[in-house]
């Protein structure tokens, strides 16, 4: 029954961060970095150690029975996944939305998911579970090629198709992109050290480990993202903004919620699911998440009009998609069942 739950689980944290962008389309005061930077502060910071007082007794000792190199290790896999973030973003403006997002999520995906496989259980990867997975994938790859397809075909429609002007640029940041934001992933799988202590020693749940381990994560994705902010927030002059009276609390609560969201999806579903996936839950659980994510953003932005009068064909076109990112997670989730089957 676990593995399912632990499916079901990514599935919802998928969904939580497929949705956790919404509340900027409802901001009106704020730029994207004074939004940005608070729902950080409460994703990154306020909620995970909130989360760690609240769920792992004497959580602190954790870190101070591990050794500085493995939690130091952490903190630079934060850094290196938050300048992917960035990476990420700069990325979509030199390549458009579509082509952009579909092909940074798709060496996200197979990075995320074909290296702990390969590198991590490479004793699993040509069974017949393995392969199971590594099919998903490709099915997940194909979902998001399709999207792109449809939101090229959309911007062509409302003459907003971008041009790429350096290619070679855009390539190269595209696959940064894609194996920075790798490591958050990377992170659960390549260290073992804080699971041990965790468990072993201070009695914490296979399914609650990830929370001693997401807090160092988690710090250094801010501490990137706070730099940037700031700077962008310097250089634009819009610092002034989170003391402006004119709808400030509507604009905090917006930005907290943005937080909450991302932090329920990818903090708790996703980092508790992952566990309950056997030994490969890792990537399962990552391939799960971002089939997810990808699948129900899309049918967000059918919802919100941001597909208003695009073509019927094109329509279509991004539904067929959205079904490939569905049948890949179903293939997934039959792959993780065959490993799991299989005796070591």
């Amino acid at each position: 029954m676990h593995p399912i739950i632990g499916i079901l689980a990514c599935v919802v944290g998928g969904i939580g961060v497929g949705v956790f962008t919404l509340p900027l389309k409802y901001s009106k005061g704020w730029a994207w970095e004074n939004s940005w930077l608070v729902g950080t502060f409460f994703m990154f910071l306020v909620l995970p150690v909130t989360e760690g007082f609240i769920l792992v007794p004497n959580f602190m000792e954790i870190f101070h029975a591990a050794s500085r190199a493995d939690v130091g290790m952490i903190f630079v896999f934060g850094l290196i996944q938050g300048t992917g973030a960035l990476a990420f973003i700069y990325g979509i403006t030199l390549m458009g939305l579509s082509l952009g997002y579909s092909l940074m999520i798709s060496l996200n995906a197979v990075f995320g998911v074909m290296v702990p496989l390969f590198v991590g259980h490479p004793e699993q990867a040509f069974t017949t579970g393995g392969i199971t997975l590594s099919l998903g994938v490709v099915l997940l790859v194909v979902g998001v090629g399709l999207a792109a397809k449809a939101g090229k075909q959309r911007e062509q429609a409302a003459g907003t198709e971008a041009k790429i002007r350096n290619f070679g640029l855009a390539m190269l940041i595209a696959v940064y992109s894609g194996i920075a934001n790798s490591f958050f992933y990377f992170s659960f799988e390549f260290q073992k050290s804080l699971k041990e202590i965790a468990i072993h020693r201070f009695g914490v749940s296979e399914t609650l480990w990830p929370i001693a381990n997401v807090i160092p994560l988690f710090a250094g994705m801010f501490a990137v993202t706070l730099i940037y902010c700031l700077f962008k927030m310097t250089k634009e002059g819009t610092l002034v903004n989170y003391w402006k009276p004119d709808g400030l609390r509507r604009e905090y609560v917006l930005a907290i919620v943005l937080g909450v969201l991302w932090f329920l999806g990818q903090g708790i579903c996703y980092a508790t699911g992952f566990t309950m996936l056997g030994k490969l839950g890792v990537s399962v659980g990552a391939a799960v998440f971002m089939s997810s994510a990808i699948a129900f953003s899309n049918l967000l932005g059918l919802r919100t009009g941001e597909w208003k009068g695009a073509p019927l064909s094109t329509v279509k076109i991004l539904y067929s998609g959205v079904l490939a990112e569905i049948l890949a997670i179903a293939i997934i989730g039959i792959g993780n069942y065959a490993m799991l089957s299989t005796k070591p």
